[in-house]
């Protein structure tokens, strides 16, 4: 899997605040917050767990555009984890729904003289069959 890449102008940066390792926290962990300060103006944070969960924090100031591209780079860079975790999520309903339906179909199913086999419909063989301490007596 590859390292995402970032903008040059925000690696600079960040390059100047953060060590590389804390730069490569960025895609998993990190976001950008604001705060109303008592003077009424905004100002931006750039917040992340290191390594060791504990939260940091990386004043940006009062700069919106820094912020808003910082948080537009860190959106990029964190799509491909949103997209796998919402396909992770997808596949797990699929499966929740595909054993609740298997569930309230087996009644019928078997009355029909059908079995399934994995979430395939069988039909049960006819005859009966011999169990294996039976078979072994003779």
């Amino acid at each position: 899997m590859s390292t995402p890449t970032i903008d040059p102008n925000l690696a600079a940066w960040l390059a100047q605040r953060l060590s590389s390792e804390q730069r490569a926290l960025l895609p998993g962990r990190g976001f950008v917050s604001a705060e109303r300060l008592a003077s009424g103006s905004i100002c931006f944070k750039l917040r992340f767990r290191d390594l060791h969960q504990r939260q940091r924090v990386v004043y940006i100031g009062t700069n919106r555009q820094l912020a808003d591209a910082l948080r537009a780079e860190l959106h990029r860079l964190q799509s491909a984890r949103r997209e796998r975790r919402a396909w992770r999520h997808l596949v797990s309903r699929a499966r929740w729904l595909l054993r609740s339906t298997k569930k309230k179909l087996q009644g019928d199913v078997s009355r029909r003289g059908f079995e399934f086999h994995g979430y395939a419909l069988r039909r049960r063989r006819s005859g009966s069959r011999k169990s294996p301490a039976s078979a072994s007596e003779k």
